[in-house]
């Protein structure tokens, strides 16, 4: 009896134990699934196919076809340039640059053309937008809009900064400077498609529309080699020339390599012809005030003064009328 009883106990112990074994397994089963359900798994990059080839067609009908769906005056107005400049600035780029070059990709598709990429540079410089937004037109990524903006800004500066960034550092310009006459002055200029949230700054009561403060130097040829624009708010000649950089190298100490040489006296700086409004400044040459002005030297100097004076507001002038005719800016 003893012995049976005994063996009976230890299978049922025997069997105890296996049931807590398996009680076990199945909580540690459980567990690891749960943190292997909790666990986020890597996601793979999605392929978003933007069709570029499509856009580029859309591009070209709407714009660069032989009967374009959109005239010139739309054409300004969107990408703020003529259809020739856009297109001269285009072929440059495409000639000089390997980027702005249709090439096939790894997989054999051709990349993005030279139109679209500076489309889409130019999009962003005219209305601010952001690069994602090119998506929706351009069907381009937003890292592409990004390196397109980034290419062109440094192309176009290497190409033209020579020819229309230059500042007043060569002889050969300072003597042309000098025996010409830069004329300065400031003026208003009419800003029709001024974005709807800078129209605040730089409108005032005095004009319908928004308007910037202009302050350039030109001579007789109608050439501007100095512009200064862009600041808000209400402002003048005054405030102009106190901002304006046209001083800067003077103030610190640069100057032109060359001098010249009036009436025996020798000038390392350049001068400019202003009118009355201007302040008392060695590089600013004046009219004499004509009241009691009796001296036929000061008046036959008041005359050629004055008459070389207009140099800038012919310039300004000529632009304007130009401007108008292309109905660019709104300008009247």
């Amino acid at each position: 009896m003893s012995s049976s009883s005994s063996s009976e106990s230890s299978s049922s112990s025997d069997d105890g134990a296996e049931i807590f074994l398996q009680t076990i397994a199945t909580v540690v089963k459980a567990i690891v699934e749960d943190d292997e359900e909790e666990t986020p798994q890597p996601k793979r990059r999605r392929y978003i196919a933007r069709e570029r080839n499509t856009a580029n067609n859309l591009l070209v009908s709407d714009y660069f076809s032989t009967e374009p769906k959109y005239e010139e005056k739309m054409f300004r107005r969107r990408f703020r340039m003529s259809r020739n400049l856009f297109l001269r600035i285009s072929r440059y780029l495409e000639e000089k640059y390997v980027y702005f070059q249709q090439k096939p990709d790894v997989t054999g598709q051709l990349e993005f053309s030279t139109w679209q990429k500076v489309t889409a540079a130019l999009r962003q410089l005219a209305y601010g937008n952001s690069s994602d937004i090119m998506d929706d037109y351009l069907k381009m990524s937003a890292r592409v809009a990004r390196e397109s903006l980034h290419n062109f800004c440094s192309c176009i500066l290497e190409l033209y900064r020579k020819r229309y960034l230059r500042k007043l550092g060569t002889s050969w310009r300072l003597s042309w400077a000098t025996q010409d006459a830069g004329s300065l002055d400031c003026m208003k200029w009419p800003w029709e498609l001024c974005p709807t949230a800078w129209q605040g700054a730089h409108s005032s009561g005095f004009h319908g529309m928004p308007a910037i403060m202009l302050e350039a130097v030109a001579s007789q040829d109608l050439w501007i080699w100095h512009a200064f624009f862009g600041m808000p708010g209400s402002h003048y000649d005054i405030t102009s020339i106190n901002h304006s950089p046209l001083f800067n190298d003077r103030v610190n100490g640069i100057r032109p390599k060359g001098t010249f040489f009036v009436n025996g006296v020798e000038y390392v700086y350049g001068y400019y012809l202003v009118d009355g409004i201007y302040p008392e400044w060695g590089v600013f040459v004046k009219s004499f005030t004509r009241h009691g002005t009796i001296d036929p030297k000061r008046l036959k100097f008041n005359r050629v003064q004055m008459a070389a004076r207009k140099d800038v507001e012919r310039a300004f002038g000529v632009r304007m009328y130009h401007s108008s005719q292309r109905d660019f800016g709104g300008l009247r």
